[in-house]
């Protein structure tokens, strides 16, 4: 299953003519606290707020929160290859040239996300919504996709877990296969029968036993590789 990841490097030196102080210590901070996404950002320009003429300079954003800081990425190839990408884009002493400056930069790392019978190198865990009309009301878009072992005994909001939206499984077509998979666990959780008006049956009692937002849990094991070309 083909998809993108997209990398950019956080805020640390002047934009035109307005000095930013560098937060980091040396070139291995920066590229700790770079950031890795599954949907494609764009470089939101500084402004003055017109009320309190404050300067705001918000950097790289998009209209999802799925988002990996790269020092919590899964290990393998695919982190080695981003790390040489970064490392590539700024001298040591934070010297970038103009196409590799923060503000221009976005990295495009074309990889596969492979699903597998057993313990892979990018694996998947989803959860439920909280409440089962954050499900009627939206299908899949509303679960969370956690790259690391949640633990479900702690408030869903209290989670220091980075995760992906499950509407990027939606809107992606080329790993619809798993898509697929995920909402047919989530449909298999439910007491009712799912062929049968499964949205507008389903309600915070009809889970099935050890099935609710508290307990449910799917791993689904996966190979996240580079694309070969």
């Amino acid at each position: 299953m083909k998809m993108k990841l997209y990398v950019t490097k956080p805020i640390h030196s002047k934009y035109g003519r307005v000095k930013i102080q560098n937060p980091f210590k040396n070139i291995n901070d920066l590229i700790n606290n770079s950031s890795i996404w599954f949907y494609k950002p764009t470089f939101e320009k500084p402004f003055i707020d017109i009320l309190d003429e404050t300067f705001y300079l918000r950097g790289w954003n998009t209209f999802s929160n799925s988002i990996i800081p790269f020092k919590y990425f899964p290990e393998g190839e695919v982190k080695d290859y981003i790390y040489e990408k970064l490392l590539n884009s700024i001298d040591y002493d934070f010297h970038e040239s103009i196409k590799n400056r923060y503000y221009n930069w976005l990295e495009i790392i074309d990889v596969e996300l492979n699903q597998r019978t057993n313990k892979g190198n990018f694996d998947l865990y989803l959860i439920k919504p909280k409440h089962s009309w954050d499900i009627q009301f939206a299908g899949i878009d509303r679960t969370k996709v956690f790259l690391q072992l949640p633990d479900l005994k702690t408030k869903k909001e209290d989670f220091e877990l980075f995760y992906i939206e499950g509407k990027f499984f939606r809107i992606t077509k080329e790993v619809e296969p798993l898509m697929n998979d995920m909402w047919k666990s989530i449909k298999n959780s439910f007491n009712i029968d799912a062929d049968k008006n499964f949205l507008n049956r389903i309600n915070d009692f009809n889970h099935k036993p050890n099935q609710g937002p508290k307990e449910f849990l799917k791993v689904f094991h996966c190979d996240l590789i580079l694309k070969k070309s």
